[in-house]
């Protein structure tokens, strides 16, 4: 959403700087993956070039944040009146639903 990619594949600008913030690392892996999801060619060169892979333990946490994602952005959605907000935070429960159901691990082919 907030990212410039040129030609120059070592070059990435981000334009709006909003919600940027440290934050904890899965949380670019939650944001990315729900972007990505019927892409899973640019999940895998997500993940490769991220430079970290997910153990089991964090594979959980990434379930677990995506799932709590889409539920802040349910509650921040309807205090603001904000309908993309809320779109995109069905959108996080339903991969969330799809990951309980189908057992999917979370290694780099979730």
């Amino acid at each position: 959403r907030n990212w410039v990619v040129t030609d120059d594949p070592s070059r990435l600008g981000i334009i709006d700087f909003g919600q940027s913030r440290p934050d904890y690392w899965l949380i670019d892996w939650v944001h990315v993956r729900l972007e990505t999801r019927h892409e899973p060619q640019l999940w895998a060169a997500f993940v490769r070039g991220y430079g970290r892979a997910l153990d089991e333990a964090h594979g959980r946490l990434f379930r677990g944040l995506i799932g709590l994602t889409g539920v802040a952005s349910l509650a921040w959605a309807k205090q603001h009146g904000h309908l993309a907000r809320q779109e995109e935070g069905w959108r996080y429960l339903s991969f969330f639903d799809e990951m309980v159901a189908s057992k999917m691990p979370c290694l780099p082919e979730c």
